[in-house]
């Protein structure tokens, strides 16, 4: 292999990795700011509707998610607010019957446990923490971009091993 495409190569290792650093630090930065809820106060609240909302992303190829979307009513500190959010990141779902699932944990009228943000008293959730749905949403592709990186070490690694044998031979 000529040193050009070697060098390329390498350029492109660093270039990937950097890529795997910062998409791994952006998921870090959520999974840690998903688990601060987790020690948020807590008040009661109604739950006022129940539903699913359909999203179609038009590209090349459509796509549909489903969110289940729940608003809510709480008091802190004796005012009242509305909330919308179920969790830090917002559920989707890639079939209907999923979303509607999770849209039927909270029937309308329902009292439920409301996690606020005591900075913000208007930033509530009603479901603490990170899901696995949501860290596959980080993991996956992360996860492809780390193996195409260690393929990317591992063939920079045989190339210079072939160039150190050909240097041997010479």
């Amino acid at each position: 292999m000529k040193p050009e495409a070697i060098l390329k190569a390498t350029l492109g290792l660093y270039i990937s990795l950097f890529f795997v650093v910062v998409f791994f630090a952006i998921a870090g930065f959520f999974y840690f700011k998903a688990s601060a809820t987790k020690s948020w106060p807590v008040t009661k609240g109604v739950i006022e509707t129940s539903r699913v909302e359909k999203k179609v992303i038009s590209s090349r190829s459509s796509s549909t998610s489903y969110y289940p979307e729940v608003f809510y009513k709480y008091v802190v500190n004796e005012n009242e607010y509305s909330g919308f959010s179920i969790s830090y990141m917002a559920p989707s779902y890639s079939n209907y019957k999923d979303a509607e699932k999770h849209a039927g944990k909270y029937p309308e009228g329902a009292v439920v446990d409301v996690y606020y943000n005591q900075e913000q008293d208007d930033s509530a959730i009603i479901e603490t923490g990170i899901s696995l749905s949501d860290l596959k949403i980080f993991l996956i592709p992360g996860t492809i971009l780390l193996l195409l990186s260690l393929i990317i070490i591992i063939r920079l690694r045989f190339v210079s091993i072939d160039n150190m044998n050909i240097a041997d031979d010479e």
